[in-house]
């Protein structure tokens, strides 16, 4: 550990709040079972369909809907899904039943 002795206390704090940021991360990423598990901070049960759509003229969307488990408590998430020639992005979205059902009323309007 000589190298640590060649540091200063800046480059320590950063290496320091770095490898705790890491290990957080795979901390949540093995207690939910998953990267994805962990992105919604719940384990994915099944995945009950997806809608595909487009945005501009070379982008796609796909949005999926699962039904989620955080430590016994029912959820829906919502993953929405951009991409494009040089793009990716995944937003998780976690919603109680109560706000699921107030989304769909929302949706089934929108669609009449």
């Amino acid at each position: 550990m000589d190298f640590l002795k060649h540091l200063d206390t800046t480059a320590l704090l950063v290496i320091a709040g770095n490898v705790l940021v890491v290990g957080y991360l795979l901390y949540k990423v093995i207690r939910r079972g998953g990267v994805k598990n962990a992105f919604f901070d719940a384990r994915i049960q099944p995945t009950l369909g997806e809608a595909r759509g487009r945005w501009g003229s070379v982008g796609k969307a796909r949005l999926k809907v699962h039904i989620l488990d955080r430590d016994g408590a029912p959820l829906v998430g919502l993953e929405c899904v951009s991409s494009s020639a040089g793009s990716y992005s995944l937003l998780p979205i976690v919603l109680t039943p109560a706000q699921a059902r107030e989304l769909g009323a929302a949706l089934t309007l929108a669609a009449d």
